[in-house]
């Protein structure tokens, strides 16, 4: 085994795999997001329902939205019964196959694109650009930059960006530790017997959390990063004010305690 592995990495070193494309652990990781009484890929449908109703009271009629990271499609379809026409992005091809089979059974105006959405190009404009549960955090400050340039380009004039990060109040309730769990047989990381040993990494100096996940077989091992950059209201006010935005503001208490997270989310909203 490579020692080196059990390293603290740097601030968005990769892993060997992409939890989205990976063909096995994103099957799984879409069962997770269908879970609808629990908050581990996707928030709780109580909540995804309540989040839609409060966008929606932001949105003219008949809203053109694009939806940045869809998953398997919970908020877009809530969003197109509402009237409205969606656009949904998502790397998971999954989650778009799942989602596009549910929109053409349900007679719903959604057009699902399976792609990493910093490649995607699109010739039109949208009365919103949303991004939840926390996916603006999952990228590098580099990586951040790029999808916010191009969310610009995106906006109509006086659309929005709607997003939601968590505040500084996660490293308040998430702590560095470090565990392993044997599994002999098929389980979320393979489809046969394994051991995996998961660390919690934090990097106060960067609001920065790293979970790491390495999984062992019997003739492979595969590290998974995720990663989770928190932030204060001003930081974030002020990060998008330097990126050309306007009209920033913050609201908080939308989301409820849980125990997979935090409920210390903040939604942000800017033009």
């Amino acid at each position: 085994m490579n020692f080196e592995l059990f390293k603290k990495p740097k601030p968005f070193e990769p892993g060997d795999e992409n939890i989205w494309t990976d063909p096995y652990v994103s099957r799984r990781l879409l069962e997770e997001h269908l879970k609808t009484d629990c908050d581990a890929a996707s928030r709780k449908l109580s909540t995804i329902r309540k989040t839609v109703e409060w966008f929606d009271g932001m949105l003219p009629r008949n809203a053109k939205i694009l939806d940045l990271g869809c998953g398997p499609g919970l908020y877009a379809e809530q969003f197109a019964e509402l009237g409205h026409r969606v656009i949904g992005i998502d790397i998971n091809r999954n989650s778009i196959a799942y989602a596009s089979e549910n929109a053409k059974n349900k007679n719903l105006k959604i057009e699902y694109i399976n792609e990493s959405y910093f490649e995607i190009t699109l010739n039109e404009q949208f009365d919103a650009v949303i991004m939840i549960y926390c996916d603006m955090g999952t990228h590098s400050n580099e990586d951040r930059d790029k999808i916010l340039r191009q969310i610009r380009k995106y906006l109509k004039p006086n659309g929005r960006l709607i997003f939601d990060v968590f505040t500084e109040k996660l490293a308040e309730v998430k702590k560095e530790n470090r565990s392993f769990e044997y599994c002999d047989g098929v389980g979320f990381w393979a489809n046969r017997p394994h051991l995996v040993l998961s660390e919690t990494f934090h990097y106060k100096e960067a609001s920065l959390f790293c979970y790491q996940y390495i999984v062992i077989t019997k003739n492979a091992q595969k590290v998974y990063r995720v990663w989770e950059h928190y932030y204060s209201e001003d930081e974030i006010k002020q990060l998008l004010f330097d990126r050309g935005y306007k009209g920033v503001r913050i609201e908080t208490g939308l989301i409820p305690e849980n125990d997979f997270t935090s409920n210390e989310v903040m939604f942000i909203i800017c033009e």
